[in-house]
């Protein structure tokens, strides 16, 4: 089931159906997560790391990640809160400890495991939203289901800090220098192609930031940095009214060919025929699955 108030549809939680519905098609993230599993398994990549989330494990997603799920055990059931920054704050207290929590900051890990005393507070103020959400009292569900998920952050926030206070958290130098590499990604991928440019940005060699990319990943930095602009590319080619010389140019290609040999090369199809099967096919997402 999903709960929605207002009319940004944030915050909403959800129970059981989201990890069913969710498709391997990578999606760039524009608000927070938070998944937690009470059966089951599934398998969740966020920025190029793949992570196996158990019973009691906790996985957040924030704005700017790029993620996907993938397998799942037939048993596995969960929750999901998803909220935007704005959606939660109501005066300036909220604000300034939202900015403190430590699992929404960039750098941090995205899974940690709860401990079974742990998991059974945050499962129970599940409960108590989805309790919440069916209340006749419209004037105060909203306020409540609120402050409700902010109780459910701040013991997200402590099972987060008694990780963190054992050094199980603390990222390595690798993990930082990913972390940074994606972020750099994400703003610049449709631009800047070259592995040198992210390695000056990161002050270090190109041949070190392989080295750390593929430790922490499995891949290249040039493999990620293609994947990102199929992406980029995919998303632009959805739209069939828009001339592809003007995707290529805005995408920094020298010109059409070389844009349409770098898509078939990655895809197998040219621009023109994903958009061919696109139109066929009617949605994208269908489409992606078939081409990823």
């Amino acid at each position: 089931m999903n709960i929605h108030f207002d009319h940004l549809d944030f915050p909403f939680l959800s129970k059981g159906s989201w990890l069913q519905e969710r498709t391997k098609n990578d999606s760039q993230c524009h608000f927070f997560h938070i998944c937690v599993c009470t059966t089951g398994t599934f398998e969740i990549k966020i920025n190029q790391q793949i992570h196996q989330v158990i019973p009691h494990g906790i996985a957040f997603i924030r704005p700017g990640d790029h993620f996907e799920f993938g397998s799942k055990s037939e048993d596995v059931n969960g929750w999901m809160i998803s909220f935007t920054k704005e959606s939660l704050i109501d005066d300036n207290f909220y604000a300034s400890q939202f900015d403190t929590l430590p699992m929404i900051q960039s750098l941090a890990v995205s899974c940690i495991h709860a401990t079974e005393n742990e998991a059974r507070l945050l499962f129970k103020i599940c409960d108590l939203i989805e309790y919440s959400s069916n209340s006749q009292n419209l004037r105060f569900e909203s306020a409540l289901i609120k402050n409700l998920i902010w109780a459910f952050l701040f013991e997200t926030a402590s099972v987060y800090n008694r990780l963190q206070n054992t050094s199980s958290l603390r990222p390595s130098r690798e993990m930082v220098l990913n972390v940074k590499f994606q972020q750099l990604l994400i703003k610049n991928a449709r631009l800047r192609h070259n592995l040198k440019y992210y390695a000056d940005l990161l002050f270090i060699s190109p041949k070190y930031l392989i080295h750390v990319i593929k430790k922490a990943t499995g891949k290249t930095p040039g493999e990620i940095i293609n994947e990102a602009l199929v992406f980029n590319a995919k998303r632009e080619l959805e739209d069939v009214n828009r001339p592809i010389g003007i995707i290529a140019d805005e995408l920094n290609f020298g010109d059409q060919a070389s844009f349409s040999k770098f898509f078939k090369r990655q895809t197998g199809f040219s621009p023109l025929s994903y958009r061919y099967r696109l139109s066929e096919f009617g949605e994208p997402e269908t489409l992606l699955s078939m081409t990823s």
